[in-house]
C-alpha cells in the first residue's frame, strides 16, 4: 500500500516512535507521519505523488513548508480519530498533542536577545533659551563655565511625607538636568533638606523622638520615593543642620551689609527695605503690599511685615534643638 509524501526531514531525523522513516522497515504496523498505516519500507515521493514500497527516497520538495502544514494537519486529524476510537484516551491527551503539533506547524522563533544599546553621543550645544524671569523676554543661556551647569533646587522640608505637589517640581527639575546633559553640559545639581525649622522641632517633640531621628524617617522615605518616580538623584544633598556654621558666618556678612538686625527677643531678620531689588524678579508692588493672614499670624517682633526671619531665638518649647551663635 502506497505512502503519502508528508514534506521534508532533516537528514538522520527520527519519526515520534523513534525510528528513521525513510528507507527503514515498518513492517510492525506502526504509523507513519503520513497518515496511512501499511507494513512496507518506502521512500517519500515529492508533492501530490505516491510511491510504492520500492520507490525512491523523497526529494527535497519544492513547497515543502506548504506541504509539511497540510500533511502534519492529516496527521492531527489521524491521531484526533485514533486516540478518540482506539485508545480511548482521554480530551486532554488529545487537546495537549494538537498543541504540540500546531507549535510545530507554527515555527515559532526562538526567543532572540536583544540588539547592544547604541552609545549616547551628546547633541551639539546649539543655542539653548530660558525665560528670564528678571526682564520677561526668552533668552539665551549661556553658562558661567564653558560646558558646564550648576543647578541648585529647593528640597523637602522633612518633618512629613513629600505630596504630589512637592513631586511636580522635582520632576521637573529632573527634565531640566537631564536635557541640559543632553545637550552636552556636565550638570551639577545641589538640593537642599530643610531638617530643622518650627514644624520639624514641633513634630519631633511631639512624637518623642530627637530631631534628628525624627527627620531620619522622611528622608529615607523622600529618596525612595525619587526613585519610584525614577528621579536622577543630584550630585549633593546639604541637610540644614550639617551647616549650621556656615549660615550664621552668612548672617554675620548680611550684618556687615546693613541688611539685617536683632529684634527685641533676639531673633534676627533681613531687611526688605535694606535692599531695593528685593521683589523684582516677582515684581511686588511693596508700596501697595498689605499684611495677609499669614503675617498677621505671625507673632515675631519684627521691624516690617515683609522682613523674614534668618535666624530664630531659642525658646523654652524648643527643647534641647539649639546652636550657640
Amino acid at each position: 500500500m502506497g505512502a503519502t509524501c508528508t514534506g521534508m526531514r532533516r537528514s538522520g531525523e527520527k519519526d515520534w516512535h523513534g525510528e528513521h522513516p525513510a528507507g527503514s522497515a515498518s513492517g510492525n504496523g506502526r504509523v507513519s507521519r503520513g497518515g496511512n498505516r501499511h507494513g512496507s519500507a518506502g521512500g517519500c515521493p515529492g508533492a501530490g505523488e505516491t510511491r510504492t514500497a520500492s520507490g525512491p527516497a523523497c526529494p527535497k520538495a519544492g513547497n515543502g513548508l506548504a506541504e509539511e502544514e497540510r500533511a502534519e494537519g492529516r496527521f492531527a486529524k489521524h491521531w484526533q480519530k485514533e486516540f478518540r476510537g482506539g485508545c480511548r484516551a482521554s480530551s486532554l491527551l488529545t487537546s495537549f498533542f494538537l498543541l504540540l503539533t500546531s507549535r510545530r506547524r507554527r515555527r515559532v522563533p526562538p526567543r532572540l536577545a536583544p540588539p547592544p544599546r547604541k552609545a549616547h553621543h551628546p547633541a551639539p550645544m546649539s543655542t539653548l533659551c530660558f525665560h528670564n524671569s528678571l526682564t520677561r523676554r526668552k533668552e539665551p543661556f549661556v553658562s558661567r563655565v564653558p560646558g558646564e551647569v550648576g543647578m541648585y533646587t529647593c528640597g523637602p522640608t522633612v518633618y512629613n511625607f513629600a505630596h504630589i505637589g512637592n513631586f511636580r517640581a522635582y520632576v521637573f527639575e529632573d527634565l531640566l538636568r537631564r536635557h541640559l546633559r543632553f545637550k552636552g553640559y556636565r550638570v551639577r545639581q545641589v538640593m537642599n533638606l530643610t531638617d530643622v525649622d518650627d514644624k520639624t522641632i514641633r513634630d519631633s517633640r511631639a512624637a518623642g523622638l530627637p530631631l534628628a531621628d525624627f527627620t531620619a524617617i522622611y528622608k529615607k522615605a523622600f529618596f525612595e520615593d525619587l526613585k519610584v518616580l525614577n528621579i536622577e538623584p543630584a550630585e549633593v544633598y546639604p541637610a540644614a543642620t550639617d551647616h549650621i556654621p556656615e549660615m550664621i558666618a552668612l548672617i554675620e556678612r548680611l550684618f556687615a551689609a546693613g541688611v539685617a538686625y536683632r529684634a527685641g527677643d533676639g531673633s534676627v531678620y533681613f531687611a526688605v527695605g535694606e535692599f531695593p531689588p528685593y521683589g523684582a524678579l516677582a515684581r511686588l508692588d511693596r508700596e501697595n503690599m498689605r499684611a495677609g493672614d499669614r503675617v498677621a499670624r505671625d507673632e515675631y517682633e519684627k521691624a516690617s511685615y515683609g522682613d523674614f526671619a534668618l535666624w530664630k531665638a531659642w525658646e523654652e518649647s524648643d527643647g534641647d534643638v539649639a546652636w550657640d551663635s
